[in-house]
């Protein structure tokens, strides 16, 4: 007769305070067999300050392929785990969702135990919409991957939630602003820590604020989505206003409704439309003469 199964929990862990854990996390983490830590050291920290004497197991990145099995084994005998990041919630931007799938497919019971949330803290915190948004993960190394995710990005309506390296984080704005136009956004950075900051502005202000500075620290970005332009808006008029003043400073009509359309991160062809309503065109013939 086949035992029963353990159970795996994902258990939500401090982002930086340690007062920020549930009651119910800390029981979970109390009770179980083991616990696999993206860093045991890390996790040590945490489990010190609460007294907790639960073994614990190192599984991140570069070692879940084949620590992976040996956790289903452990699970399918009886055994309950908890899995917990370096801070936040399990899983999200973090290794732990093979371990997640390959214990769905094994039937064994998956509970999650909710908590701290690095993209939500800096969410609700950042003065920007929250009824949509987009969680981006680590922004790339590379800046022409990061420029082409910034390309595919340009059009999103909803609010944009990333990571970022504190070493680039200047030049990743620059590169935001330059590409998704000159948004709103939020700085967060080591939130709930010691040094926690808040910087909110326009990317642009945020770059240049940054400037000569030695940034530390782990950073979170929330920067605003796609601004939906209705025809006949009051912005028609602010936009009409700004591509007359491109063309007062020596740009053609076309470079200025790019350079236009890149500050309002709108679409060429509805620059176009607003800048030129006597025309009567069609989006399509719009369109091409703009292109």
């Amino acid at each position: 007769m086949v035992g029963k199964s353990g159970t795996l929990y994902l258990v939500a862990t401090p982002i930086g305070n340690l007062e920020d854990i549930s009651l119910r996390g800390l029981r979970v983490l109390r009770q179980v067999n083991r616990i696999a830590c993206e860093d045991t050291r890390q996790t040590a920290k945490l489990l010190r300050h609460y007294e907790i004497s639960t073994p614990t197991l190192a599984f991140h990145q570069f070692n879940e392929h084949r620590v992976l099995q040996g956790l289903i084994r452990r699970l399918l005998a009886g055994e309950d785990l908890a899995l917990v990041t370096d801070g936040g919630t399990p899983v999200i931007s973090d290794p732990g969702f093979s371990l997640v799938r390959a214990a769905s497919e094994s039937a064994i019971p998956v509970v999650p135990v909710p908590g701290a949330s690095a993209p939500l803290t800096a969410l609700i915190v950042s003065g920007l919409p929250s009824d949509r948004f987009l969680f981006l993960g680590f922004l790339p190394h590379r800046s022409s991957d990061r420029q082409r995710l910034f390309e595919e990005m340009r059009d999103r309506k909803e609010t944009l939630v990333c990571f970022d390296s504190p070493h680039r984080v200047r030049r990743s704005l620059e590169e935001m602003a330059a590409i998704l136009g000159d948004r709103r956004a939020a700085l967060c950075r080591e939130m709930t820590k010691l040094h926690e900051e808040f910087r909110r502005g326009r990317l642009r202000d945020l770059a240049s604020g940054l400037e000569g500075q030695a940034v530390r620290g782990e950073i979170t970005l929330v920067v605003e989505g796609a601004e939906e332009i209705r025809p006949g808006s009051g912005v028609d008029l602010d936009i009409r206003k700004a591509v007359e003043e491109e063309i007062h400073r020596g740009l053609s009509h076309r470079d200025a409704v790019r350079s236009v359309a890149q500050r309002f991160s709108l679409l060429r062809r509805e620059v176009y439309r607003i800048s030129r309503p006597d025309l009567g065109k069609t989006t399509a013939q719009a369109s091409n003469e703009e292109e």
